[in-house]
């Protein structure tokens, strides 16, 4: 054999690829497949429309690394501390677009340590149904078109604009 090195590594590697539960399939295109295919036996969560102030809404540290759209369900990839305990999960929605071409809306991903005292950097991805947000825009401008949306993790005094992610949802009627 020439290569026993190079086969050992390919079939170690597959053997990892294919003993991971929490992966999220890319299509050919760079974006999520479609999502039964994606999320699997995996929640959906709804979102949750709030007037609460943003500083309210925090609880525990967590960092939005990524966020994907398909149709109108929006997966996003987060890190936190933990490891061993208990953890909650949600997404707040201010429902007030600002005006701009297209119209924004900010989100806010809350994370609630409920008894993890482990410190293992966790990466997740969670998946939501938005579709609320855009009944909530046709509702206001009386069709559908693209919406930024405005996705913030942890932070301590104000939403920092550095550290959110943005994301276009293009819904469909």
């Amino acid at each position: 054999m020439k290569h026993p090195l190079r086969i050992g590594t390919v079939f170690i590697l597959t053997l990892v690829l294919l003993n991971c539960s929490d992966y999220t399939i890319i299509n050919k295109n760079g974006h999520l497949d479609e999502p039964d295919n994606v999320v699997g036996d995996r929640d959906i969560d709804q979102i949750h429309f709030t007037q609460s102030p943003p500083i309210s809404l925090q609880r525990d540290p967590v960092s939005v690394r990524d966020g994907e759209i398909y149709k109108d369900i929006l997966a996003l990839t987060v890190s936190y501390g933990g490891g061993c305990g208990d953890h909650e999960f949600k997404l707040f929605v201010i429902p007030a677009f600002m005006e701009s071409y297209p119209v924004q809306i900010n989100l806010f991903f809350q994370h609630t340590n409920i008894d993890d005292s482990c410190e293992a950097l966790i990466s997740e991805t969670f998946f939501f149904d938005i579709r609320r947000i855009a009944d909530l825009y046709a509702s206001q401008y009386g069709g559908y078109d693209d919406i930024i949306l405005n996705i913030y993790g942890y932070f301590e005094v104000e939403p920092d604009h550095e550290d959110r992610i943005r994301v276009t949802y293009s819904p469909l009627p």
